[in-house]
């Protein structure tokens, strides 16, 4: 479900030797869990992902990484990009990226379908009114009551989704809000022990943010849930992978390849 809307020379940006350390950090987060849980190495995990959903895992996992902050604790990837290299790209890509820098993926309802334009999507983990989000291609794909983890940019007045997304089907999206559920409890017990203990000055800026306690606990955890999203997807996946299939080894590579399954090549 990866569509290649990232810039391909934000990617070779990624790969080249300040950002790369962070990228793979970020990757790590989102491939070596279920390595370890289902005793995989990653080439053999992307061989029975198949490629598809290898480069819609690995989208979702790089978009993850362009919304964080780098060694100086401000700056991002894409502030970086368009700074150095910028110029390059389109009016359009620019405003693209700004919006892409400051999203959060989250677990969305899919309602009404209009085909081969739009849908409507409701945020089940951050709530509010849904949003018609518009997207020719997977407003051919989804259909109602499906549930899709995602990106929803504002670009030029318009929801679009970003290009990385994962679609679950019931059962495997069921597991999931009651894991993210278990999380948020724990995380509300814990900030409400850190408010009990706050300085006035410190409970005053939380207040100052606009937001109430609950969607900051919310935005705060999905900020960090990506890595949730992809591991959730994956698990569900290989359940159901017979384990001899699993256990095969892995094909011996061609050659070596930067670490996203459709190779250097396909970004140039």
């Amino acid at each position: 479900m990866a569509r290649n809307d990232i810039p391909p020379g934000l990617v070779k940006w990624a790969y080249g030797e300040k950002w790369r350390e962070a990228l793979d950090l970020v990757l790590d987060d989102h491939f070596l869990p279920v390595c370890d849980e289902f005793d995989l190495e990653e080439d053999r995990l992307h061989e029975i992902l198949g490629e598809a959903a290898s480069a819609a895992l690995w989208t979702c996992a790089f978009e993850d990484f362009v919304t964080k902050v780098g060694e100086d604790g401000e700056t991002t990837i894409i502030d970086d990009y368009l700074k150095r290299r910028g110029w390059k790209e389109s009016a359009s890509v620019r405003r693209y990226l700004e919006a892409l820098k400051g999203s959060v993926m989250s677990l969305y309802e899919v309602g009404e379908v209009m085909p081969a334009d739009s849908f409507l999507a409701r945020d089940l983990i951050l709530g509010g009114e849904p949003v018609r989000v518009h997207d020719a291609g997977m407003s051919r794909v989804l259909r109602p009551g499906n549930t899709i983890a995602m990106r929803v940019l504002e670009v030029s007045g318009r929801n679009r989704m970003s290009a990385g997304a994962l679609l679950f089907d019931d059962q495997a999206a069921a597991a999931l809000r009651e894991e993210i559920a278990v999380e948020l409890d724990a995380m509300a017990t814990a900030m409400r022990a850190a408010e009990a203990g706050a300085k006035p000055e410190e409970l005053e800026a939380l207040g100052a943010s606009g937001l109430s306690t609950e969607d900051m606990l919310k935005t705060t955890f999905l900020i960090e849930a990506a890595p949730m999203f992809s591991f959730a997807w994956m698990e569900h996946f290989l359940d159901k992978v017979p384990d001899e299939e699993r256990t095969r080894p892995a094909e011996a590579p061609e050659r070596e390849q930067p670490r996203h399954p459709r190779g250097a090549r396909d970004w140039e």
